[in-house]
């Protein structure tokens, strides 16, 4: 584990990011959004971040774990939406 993990917000709460695995697709969305709103402040919001991003490509393309505030698929999101950019830009982890 890394050590910033250690003053990160969500470290307490593993319950409530667990949950984003659970239920139906409705439940596991208003937990994933529960679980986003403990990241926006948290203090190691940048480090959580780079990690995620390290450890896109052995995530499944639906994991429902929510980390810096994303989820996979968020990620993937704004990944399709950066591809169309006119002026070519590209995510780092395309």
């Amino acid at each position: 584990m890394s050590s910033w993990w250690h003053h990160a917000r969500c470290r307490d709460e593993r319950q409530l990011f667990d949950a984003t695995h659970e239920g139906h697709a409705k439940e596991r969305h208003r937990a994933q959004e529960k679980a986003k709103k403990v990241c926006y402040d948290c203090p190691v919001r940048r480090d959580c971040f780079g990690d995620l991003l390290e450890r896109l490509s052995d995530l499944e393309p639906n994991d429902s774990t929510v980390q810096a505030g994303y989820t996979v698929r968020d990620l993937n999101k704004m990944r399709k939406a950066r591809r169309g950019l006119p002026d070519g830009r590209r995510t780092r982890w395309q």
